[in-house]
């Protein structure tokens, strides 16, 4: 049986619970750098090469 205080209904990790933060904001901005600056540098290898193809 639940007690009153006794769960959270909320999946957070435990370092955000730490400062008492309820926003997943600063996780989901992690995920999205994760996979965005991989692709950037990707795009920005594919446009020097090109441009060194040109030369």
């Amino acid at each position: 049986m639940l007690t009153e205080g006794g769960s959270r209904v909320w999946a957070i990790c435990l370092a955000c619970e730490d400062r008492g933060g309820r926003s997943l904001r600063q996780g989901w901005a992690m995920v999205i750098g994760w996979i965005a600056v991989p692709i950037m540098a990707l795009a920005g290898l594919i446009a020097l090469l090109e441009w060194l193809s040109r030369r």
